[in-house]
């Protein structure tokens, strides 16, 4: 259970039904229908501030998609009492009558509705008529005709309402737009929707013909076609901003006019499209996903500054526009690299290349497209499975900053010049060799060397590194993923020869097996992630390593770190035979799987460290904490989980969080005095005795607020008496069949696991708002004895709580006759309640017989004053 921390009961008080009529009002009218319908039914107050009118004469939005009771009666009855709506939204509903009698209805009670949402089956000719009747005000209709066959007639007739501007039909299979009503009609819709219908050339037509204004134009699946020839000077395509097609079954895009206005464009899904011709000099935001059919694609001109790519048919590309700076290209089989640089005139304004698993592409071609694109600033390239000669792949580039280059199979290296590279990646690239990767770094080309002398790699060469602009001398950033050939030893050696680097990151590299850094002054980041053979880390003179992850790499036989500048550590997954850590900075640590054998060892050295967790630690000894204690002298928080060996702990005095978990063999914990210490977890200690703990308990007694302990196997009395506890959770007392808390500020308790529990006495000051449902229920409680000032819900927890209660004893308490019943009603096993010094509006005592408390088990209620 919880409680509020606010003595007396001020929160009742400032609850909303004190505050004042406009106060109300002002929080009120934001509310829409159904909440306020609702709050009519909490109190007489909110009901009768919710039958006032001005509420209803305000609102403006009224929706009844998801109304509880979608009745045409109910409906109308709301919109009756909101004259001045302006958006009314309506779902399936239960009609009396018919749809158009109720929708004459609607538009009599909202004279000045503008905006009118409709998705129910019962749509019909004569609802459409009404529309078109009562609908002259309307500038939005949305209508589902749910594949109905309405005549075309009455549909032209609500299209040519002289307000409207925004259009929604779904699922219509009428003739819409074809049939006039005059000699070349226009209207004056603005945004037309038109989704999951059946649409014919000649429809598409009338629509371009005769919406003049149209600006925004979606078609999803309802097209087989987009006919753009034998159009008017004034037609629809001359203020359109956007067109979906989306979804559709068309194969050409070919359209014959100009776009003078366009600006997004979208065939996503057009799982036919072949081709697409657009000429539209605004177009800036254009998407054809899945569009796997696509052969030819041709926007000229256009104004998009960057452009994706998924196809394998494309084999011809024309992007001619002024704005382009990044292209991606995915998993294409016929675009060869001259197709790609042919398509896009503005060479020179490309930043971004990504060409994935493009079978077109050649190593010889990336130069190409280096030099072809001379401001390029990030090339990805993902091989892939390709069909090219890429035994000879080389990158050189004066303004290259970032790289990322993955997928190839047969490549053992990767030569590299770009002086102003920041960022490489590489990944999945499994022929790589360590040496030769590390040569094409340094040297930006491959050194033939003699199998054995690897260990000399920095020695036989003739050539200085970064030489002539050769290497990535500025790299600051290397991520290897997925590298079978990256074992550690030679990039331990080369990778101080990077003075800029301040980033790396392994990952996935199955045969990296040690990592010693040395004399590693820029690096201020470190990552290696789910490297199962990866042994040995050690770690000294880099002054500024920041942070440092080792995640999921199994056993590590040594982790040596010594970094003054370490904030932060992630060692998830990650078990260590021998662990030790220096730094200066580091202010939480949270290590695993350490000390599970005698011969492990654990050296923490963190004069700023403040909180520590080590989990499973079966070996971690009693000198091992002491020496963590010593060492690092600002510790406040501290975790234990799973221990063998440790029988006795000296707890320092600023230490303010502990929590003991799974350790065996203790049997004494000594707290020194004045203790801070605030949160104590006590779990699962096995040698640990009552009296050991209550000890303990007593020595922190002023200071302790949250307390989480496990009853020890064979207890059976459990006497808690802490007077700054907040917080009590008690668990797995299986044994445990009484329980006394006297802790006057508690404000949450939590009783879980105490199956034999049937007697509970507790003594708190405040009992104002207790939240119940989030605790297993006291099913065995029978006897209760509480001393609270006001008994106030009281019943209401109880009832969860101790649904079997027998007996209740209240003491120091106000409690009304009232209140007495509640229990009785609420409990139906009570029998007996008694009162001991307890202050009672009507001093009553005697039996309430059972039919007065509702009960069917005719036990009464016997009251008694002690």
């Amino acid at each position: 259970m919880e409680v509020d921390v606010v003595d007396s009961y001020d929160w009742f008080e400032n609850s909303l039904v004190h505050l004042p009529a406009g106060v109300l009002y002002e929080i009120f009218k934001h509310l829409d229908w159904m909440d306020l319908c609702r709050l009519a039914q909490t109190c007489t107050k909110f009901q009768e501030l919710v039958q006032k009118a001005t509420i209803w004469m305000q609102m403006k939005t009224l929706d009844f998609t998801y109304s509880p009771l979608p009745l045409a009666e109910r409906i109308l009855s709301i919109i009756k009492r909101c004259p001045n709506a302006e958006y009314i939204r309506i779902g399936e509903i239960v009609l009396e009558d018919t749809l158009d009698l109720f929708l004459a209805s609607v538009f009599r009670c909202c004279p000045h509705l503008k905006k009118l949402f409709i998705n129910t089956p019962s749509i019909d000719n004569e609802s459409v008529e009404i529309l078109h009747q009562k609908g002259e005000n309307l500038k939005y209709l949305s209508v589902n005709l749910f594949d109905e066959y309405l005549d075309s007639q009455h549909l032209t007739q609500v299209i040519a309402l002289k307000n409207l501007q925004e259009l929604h039909l779904q699922q219509c299979r009428s003739n819409v737009f074809v049939h006039r009503l005059e000699d070349n009609p226009t209207y004056n819709i603005i945004k037309l929707v038109l989704n999951d219908s059946n649409l014919r050339e000649e429809n598409i037509t009338e629509i371009l013909r005769s919406c003049i204004n149209l600006e925004y134009l979606d078609l999803q699946n309802s097209i087989s076609s987009f006919p753009t020839s034998n159009l008017p000077v004034k037609n629809g395509l001359n203020k359109l901003r956007v067109l979906n097609l989306g979804l559709n079954d068309i194969q050409n895009l070919e359209a014959a006019e100009l776009f003078p206005c366009l600006e997004t464009l979208n065939v996503d899904m057009c799982q036919m499209l072949e081709s697409i011709e657009v000429s539209a000099p605004l177009l800036f935001n254009f998407s054809c996903n899945a569009c796997d059919a696509l052969k030819k694609l041709e926007l000229s001109p256009c104004s998009i500054n960057s452009i994706h790519l998924r196809s394998e048919m494309l084999q011809s590309m024309q992007i001619n526009s002024s704005s382009l700076q990044e292209v991606e290209l995915s998993c294409n089989k016929r675009l060869s690299a001259e197709s790609l640089m042919a398509a896009i005139p503005h060479k020179d304004l490309i930043q971004i290349v990504t060409l994935n698993k493009c079978e077109g592409i050649s190593a010889n071609d990336l130069n190409e497209i280096l030099t072809e694109f001379p401001n390029l600033r990030e090339l990805s390239v993902t091989v892939g499975e390709t069909k090219v000669p890429w035994n000879q792949a080389q990158i050189k580039s004066e303004k290259l900053r970032t790289l990322q280059f993955g997928g190839c199979t047969i490549l053992s290296s990767l030569p590299i010049s770009a002086p102003a590279l920041h960022s490489l990646s590489i990944q999945d690239c499994r022929d790589f060799e360590e040496i030769e990767l590390l040569d094409a770094l340094l040297y930006g080309k491959k050194i033939e060397r003699v199998r054995g002398m690897e260990c000399l790699w920095n020695r036989v060469v003739d050539q200085r590194i970064f030489d002539n602009q050769s290497g990535v001398e500025n790299l600051q950033e290397l991520y290897l993923t997925d590298m079978k050939g990256i074992k550690g030893t030679i990039l331990s050696s080369a990778i101080c020869n990077f003075k800029f680097l301040h980033k790396l990151v392994l990952k996935g590299c199955n045969f990296l097996s040690q990592l010693p850094l040395k004399n590693c002054s820029s690096i201020e980041v470190l990552c290696i992630e789910s490297c199962p053979k990866f042994s040995l880390l050690a770690i000294s003179d880099c002054p500024n390593l920041h942070i440092l992850h080792v995640k999921y790499c199994s056993m590590m036989h040594q982790c040596s770190v010594e970094a003054n500048q370490l904030t932060e550590t992630d060692l998830t997954g990650t078990n260590f035979s021998n662990f030790s850590l220096s730094s200066a900075e580091l202010g939480h640590l949270t290590v695993h799987g350490v000390c599970t054998r005698e011969s492990n060892t654990l050296n923490l050295s963190c004069p700023l460290l403040e909180s520590i967790s080590i989990q499973k630690c079966d070996m971690l000894t009693d000198e091992i904490v002491a020496d963590v204690f010593a060492r690092c002298p600002k510790l406040t928080s501290l975790t234990i989980l799973g221990g063998h060996q440790i029988r006795h702990l000296e707890i320092p005095m600023l230490l303010e969080v502990l929590s003991l978990t799974g350790l065996r063999k203790l049997q004494q914990v000594n707290v020194t005095e004045p203790s801070q210490l605030q949160h104590l977890t006590l779990n699962n200690l096995p040698k640990f005795s009552p009296e050991l703990r209550m000890a303990l308990l007593k020595k922190c007694e002023r200071t302790l607020e949250v307390l989480e302990v496990r009853a020890i196997p064979g207890e059976v009395n459990l006497s808690l008496e802490l007077t700054s506890l907040k917080s009590l959770t008690l668990d797995q007392g299986i044994h445990l069949s009484e329980l006394y808390i006297k802790c006057p500020k508690l404000t949450a308790l939590r009783v879980q696991g105490c199956p034999k529990l049937s007697f509970l006495e507790i003594d708190i000051e405040t009992l104002s708002q207790i939240q119940i449902h989030h605790s297993a229920r006291l099913m065995g409680l029978r006897h209760m004895t509480i001393k609270i000032p006001s008994t106030r819900h009281l019943s209401n927890i109880l009832a969860y709580y101790a649904p079997n209660l027998q007996t209740l004893t209240i003491e120091n308490s106000w409690i009304s006759k009232e209140e007495l019943m509640k229990l009785g009603r609420s409990l139906m096993c009570l029998g007996n309640i008694n009162l001991k010094n307890c202050k009672e509006e009507n001093q009553f005592a005697g039996t309430f017989k059972p039919m007065l408390l509702g009960r069917s088990n005719n036990i009464p209620l016997n009251i008694s004053r002690l």
